[in-house]
């Protein structure tokens, strides 16, 4: 193949040879030229012959294939480990959530679905259910796991702490309840 730059080869065999987009610039590569082309004459420094024995690509899961003496090693992603990279990391093995959560192990990481109550990467944080000041007439709220509790003053009552029922033997919360407070209306 001729260009401007003068006679090229794409020489048989040879791994590594793509170029960085500087050093394709440096060499004066012409923009499409192939992964291993390279000039005529020119050393290749940068280019290896593939070994046989990772000619076979032995490694799994994306791991990079090394020869040492005729034997093979496997460098692993991260999140795989075993001689081939053949095994899945637990990254749930530590159990990394917290508070009752579900682990799901995923590649080189991991998701943890909270119970409720919780929330967060790891669901350590206790969502505070009294926040949003549920407890009325100056009840105190008591933070629980996945719900809260009224303390209520003297002359209140029910969940949130409301004002006691007019009606005999009816609690809050009812629709009986509601009815009674309204101005006029009967207690059933």
């Amino acid at each position: 193949m001729d260009s401007d730059w003068g006679p090229w080869c794409c020489l048989p065999k040879l791994t590594g040879c793509l170029l960085s987009q500087q050093e394709h610039h440096t060499r004066k590569l012409p923009a499409a030229a192939p992964p291993c082309l390279v000039r005529m004459g020119a050393a290749v420094s940068s280019c290896h012959t593939e070994s046989p024995v990772c000619s076979s690509h032995p490694c799994q899961n994306n791991g990079t294939c090394t020869e040492h003496a005729g034997e093979y090693a496997c460098s692993c992603p991260p999140g795989h480990s075993g001689a081939r990279c053949e095994d899945d990391i637990d990254e749930c093995a530590s159990s990394p959530c917290q508070n009752g959560a579900i682990c799901l192990d995923r590649v080189n990481e991991y998701n943890c679905f909270c119970v409720p109550g919780f929330q967060g990467y790891r669901c350590e944080i206790d969502i505070n259910e009294c926040a949003s000041r549920p407890c009325k007439n100056n009840g105190t709220c008591l933070n629980e796991m996945d719900r809260y509790l009224c303390a209520c003053a003297p002359g209140y009552e029910g969940i949130q702490c409301e004002p006691p029922c007019p009606c005999p033997g009816i609690s809050w919360p009812s629709m009986e309840a509601q009815s009674c407070t309204e101005p006029g209306l009967p207690c059933h």
